[in-house]
């Protein structure tokens, strides 16, 4: 039997299915994250029947489409083809494998507006969803939800460490840091497996890092075998090369952005390789297989106004595949010795960013640098309450940053956070959080506004009748 894994989104599924204006769901994310499962438990347990049709596995399907997008002629035909009745408020529609269907896509914009009394979800991967054809993407008539890997309190729940996961969650620095040591321990174990479900799946029922490894392998085969069946042929080796490069460029000591010089030895001037590789990066991010974190400068909210995209670093979606990728051992993570010196930067940072994006409340992560001198950067900014937070990231207990030293001096009213092996504390309005709690103290922090009290107050107001401010 397949273990089952307990993800943070379907919380998210739920308040979908409940909320009055609901429209049809695209539920996107990388390969292999897990999406046709989450939405098939989903309906097993909220609704009274699934209608689920895989345009993948049945290709025929795609023809109930060709000639119209109208719900009252489609519903009939999907019904005969599944033998299952489909009935508003009790049935789940399910459209799945939808990246090389367009038509499908552009018809979840007309029962948006024609069925919005039936429960529709779309699953993709980020490949498929660089629609093919001339169809339009329904923009505004589709609720979007993104799935990414196992972040740690997941992992913890699916290793039945249900103590230690509801002390993140919900506990204070002093009960958390009471069992310091046991979390640093996981958090090795973590950084080993990484988050994908297979991986961690395939761990939780063998206990074997030989197994997680080979599983991790056969993903990152997969990865590479998805350029060739959806880019375009002249596409394909620059992704490859690309991606090839990534694990070197994120090892670098003094700066880890992405230079389009260090992929190859043959990609001459700097702008015409920005030319020849800049569609690969672009469609990796589109894929989902990394993640991209642009510079940002001055440091300064709305970070999206001051960040330049020219500027970034590139990070696999998953510090488990990278580790894969750099053939690390279990032995080394798990005691921090032998070759762990030289890429437990890489991994840390892909680690925090991972919990970074999967917290619930942040899209985009960037990081805060010189763009003359690389030597001056701070590995992640992100914006929690309109407010600018930077992040300097260390892999053990170690924790000097000249860079961060140098922003808080020119910045005397600014607190950063520091996350790394140490318990938590503040010294010199920097803020430390141990690197296991991470992605719940962000999660802690970054409430949505509809918790804000005054929020809360001024939309009471407002349904009563009354002027927000008004004596």
């Amino acid at each position: 039997m397949e273990t089952k894994l307990s993800r943070k989104i379907y919380g998210s599924l739920i308040k979908w299915k409940e909320a009055p204006s609901r429209n049809p769901l695209i539920l996107d994310g990388a390969r292999q994250v897990g999406k046709t499962w989450i939405v098939e438990e989903f309906g097993a347990e909220e609704f009274s029947g699934m209608v689920k049709v895989d345009f993948k596995k049945t290709s025929e399907a795609n023809s109930f489409f060709e000639d119209t997008l109208d719900p009252s002629i489609i519903i009939p035909r999907l019904e005969s083809f599944t033998g299952k009745n489909i009935t508003p408020g009790k049935t789940l529609l399910f459209f799945d494998e939808i990246q090389d269907s367009p038509r499908v896509v552009a018809s979840m914009k007309y029962f948006s507006s024609d069925r919005p009394d039936l429960h529709l979800i779309g699953a993709g991967s980020m490949l498929g969803l660089k629609i093919r054809g001339n169809e339009p993407f329904p923009v505004g008539k589709v609720d979007l939800l993104r799935l990414r890997p196992l972040d740690f309190i997941e992992f913890l729940d699916a290793m039945e460490k249900s103590e230690m996961k509801e002390l993140l969650e919900t506990g204070t620095p002093q009960q958390i840091d009471s069992l310091h040591d046991d979390f640093c321990s996981m958090l090795r174990v973590y950084l080993y497996t990484g988050g994908m479900p297979a991986v961690v799946r395939t761990f939780v029922e063998t206990f074997s890092f030989d197994a997680a490894r080979q599983k991790q392998k056969d993903l990152l085969a997969q990865y590479r075998a998805d350029a060739p069946k959806y880019a375009e042929p002249e596409l394909v080796p620059k992704i490859h090369a690309v991606w090839d490069s990534i694990p070197a460029q994120i090892m670098k000591e003094h700066s880890n952005r992405f230079h389009y010089s260090r992929i190859n030895e043959n990609g001459g001037r700097s702008e015409r390789r920005k030319r020849t590789y800049g569609d690969a990066v672009q469609w990796l991010v589109d894929a989902g297989s990394v993640n991209r974190v642009c510079i940002v400068n001055p440091l300064s909210a709305p970070l999206s106004s001051n960040a330049d995209e020219s500027i970034f670093k590139l990070y696999p979606l998953d510090c488990g595949l990278l580790g894969a990728m750099y053939d690390s051992s279990a032995e080394d993570i798990l005691s921090q010795g032998g070759r762990f010196d030289s890429y437990k930067r890489a991994l840390t940072e892909t680690y925090v960013l991972e919990q970074i994006l999967s917290s619930g409340r942040i899209d985009n992560a960037y990081y805060y640098g010189s763009k003359d001198n690389e030597h001056i950067e701070i590995d992640f900014v992100i914006e929690i309450n309109g407010n600018e937070v930077p992040i300097e990231v260390k892999s053990g207990t170690r924790v000097e940053s000249a860079s961060l030293g140098a922003y808080l001096r020119k910045n005397p009213d600014a607190i950063a956070v520091r996350t790394s092996l140490r318990h938590f504390g503040q010294t010199d309005r920097i803020v430390s959080v141990p690197l296991y709690n991470i992605g719940a103290w962000i999660a802690r922090m970054s409430r949505k506004e509809s918790e804000s009290p005054i929020v809360k107050q001024v939309e009471n107001m407002l349904r009563n009748g009354d002027i927000p401010g008004k004596a």
